[in-house]
């Protein structure tokens, strides 16, 4: 079992890396589709390495579902968790957008966008 203070570091420093990914780079580098990795992180693991990015996103003002995603997302898929990453708009009254991740059997503390249209899913 890992230890909290290294799952605490890994989640600080891959949101930290995905935000300067999203000053350095097109969008379509950051969604690209990754290949699945393989790891001995167990569910209970992955599901505080997303936690804690929940938790670091909120300390450092960082309020973009897309960044929290695309970095739970690239995260899971290295370590051999298969997830997709939806993104999904609203145009009513304004427009809205929201993204989030969805893996089989984890908690990744992401909540789905209820009445968006769906207009991308990335592997």
């Amino acid at each position: 079992m890992l230890k909290f203070t290294y799952i605490l570091s890994l989640a600080l420093y891959n949101l930290l890396l995905t935000k300067l990914l999203f000053l350095n780079e097109n969008f379509s580098s950051i969604i690209e589709p990754k290949k699945l990795g393989f790891s001995k992180w167990t569910v209970d693991e992955i599901q505080k390495f997303c936690k804690c990015v929940e938790y670091f996103a909120k300390k450092l003002g960082i309020k973009s579902c897309f960044v929290k995603s695309v970095c739970k997302r690239n995260f899971l898929k290295k370590k051999g968790f298969d997830c997709k990453l939806f993104i999904g708009v609203e145009i009513k009254d304004s427009f809205k957008s929201h993204s989030w991740i969805i893996s089989e059997g984890l908690n990744c503390y992401e909540e789905p966008g209820m009445n968006l249209k769906i207009i991308q899913i990335v592997d």
